[in-house]
């Protein structure tokens, strides 16, 4: 998506993310649990890699991420990574929400960023590693009742726990792959393909279960 200079300025950025995300996409949360309380995280530099998820949406010539669109406020972001500053916790806030499902259908499920739009937020959403990522871009504070859920400067993160069927982002994501499973078994040729792709997987788990006997 990027030139190689500004991957390596991000790299130590997403190394920190990388370990967040794995982290949280093991985490299995309690029956009846709503939220979950990280503690002594990176700030810095897990800030600065959600910046930089959004920056590269907004600045990548692919066409798959059309809808980021920061204005004015992309050159205040862009100083902001030149510079490693995350900002304070108020400054471009970032929020979380946990996708209570199995593991398999929350890392099957991954959308580009899209807009939000409601009378307390104006920012974007998207979905990926198994959580629900949110960024407040209009540079307008954070309402209050959002503000116990954003990345802290202290290095804690409070996280709402929420079923993935009732976010809006997964129930998108859901329709396009249904959509494109439709496409994918109306033509022959996608079907034989997905057939072969099929046969060499079970083969291949096939190959591991002999080997682990």
């Amino acid at each position: 998506m990027l030139c190689s200079k500004c991957e390596g300025e991000f790299s130590r950025y997403e190394r920190v993310g990388g370990q967040f995300l794995a982290c949280f996409n093991r985490y299995r949360p309690r029956p009846m649990e709503e939220m979950v309380r990280w503690e002594d995280l990176d700030y810095a530099n897990l800030k600065l890699f959600f910046l930089s998820m959004l920056w590269r949406c907004a600045v990548t010539r692919v066409p798959m991420t059309p809808k980021v669109d920061l204005g004015s406020r992309l050159a205040g972001l862009t100083e902001l990574l030149r510079a490693g500053d995350p900002g304070g916790e108020e400054e471009y806030p970032i929020l979380l929400r946990f996708l209570e499902a199995h593991p398999i259908d929350r890392n099957a499920v991954m959308t580009v960023p899209y807009p939000i739009r409601d009378r307390k937020r104006r920012g974007y959403n998207m979905v990926g590693y198994g959580v629900e990522i949110s960024w407040i871009t209009d540079g307008q504070g954070v309402d209050p009742g959002h503000a116990p859920w954003i990345l802290k400067e202290d290095g804690t993160w409070l996280v709402e726990v929420s079923p993935g069927s009732r976010t809006p982002a997964w129930r998108q994501a859901i329709a396009k792959a249904d959509e494109m499973d439709r496409k994918t078994l109306a033509d022959p040729r996608a079907r034989e393909r997905l057939t072969r792709r099929v046969r060499a997987h079970r083969a291949r788990e096939g190959g591991k279960a002999q080997d682990q006997s």
